[in-house]
């Protein structure tokens, strides 16, 4: 059984050959399949290293007086860190609560319009997968969940901005 699930940064300086822990992002609970952390998506904005995540550990938003009423749900978050040690508090990006259709795997990309489009997978029904655009990357409202993407849009929503203004 694996447990105490994290995220935790890593860097190298020599293309990879070896690796030393930087810090740890963000921790689960105590056990991997009640609690974890995971699918961390990373960006560089404004100066500072943002960890995009999904969340499924309760205590981390809310008191242990009321955490345990939100048991196997799942919320989107991120940090930033502008050394790569020290972590922000936690914001949410997509849930305002634990069961706002089990959102994951954040990717967010630029637009050609100075916006951000911010894809997740949503198995709160209908197409599996949304979109939803925000102005800041550092402030989207959680309480948005987006609208479905296109139901030939199946799979992972991963999104991958190319030098032209294209998103693919």
């Amino acid at each position: 059984q694996r447990t105490d699930p994290a995220i935790v940064l890593y860097s190298s300086i020599d293309e990879g050959a070896s690796w030393q822990m930087v810090s740890v992002i963000v921790t689960g609970g105590t056990d991997l399949w009640a609690d974890p952390v995971w699918e961390p998506y990373l960006l560089v904005h404004d100066g500072k290293l943002v960890v995009y995540y999904s969340d499924e550990h309760e205590d981390n938003f809310f008191p242990a007086s009321v955490a345990g009423q939100y048991e196997g749900g799942q919320i989107l978050a991120h940090k930033t860190s502008t050394d790569g040690v020290n972590w922000s508090a936690a914001v949410q990006d997509v849930g305002t609560d634990f069961y706002s259709g089990r959102p994951g795997m954040t990717n967010i990309v630029p637009t050609t319009d100075g916006k951000w489009l911010l894809t997740f997978e949503y198995w709160g029904g209908g197409a599996h997968n949304r979109i939803k655009v925000c102005a800041d990357p550092l402030a989207c409202d959680p309480s948005d969940l987006g609208t479905e993407a296109p139901s030939w849009w199946g799979g992972s929503p991963v999104l991958l901005a190319m030098p032209d203004g294209r998103i693919v």
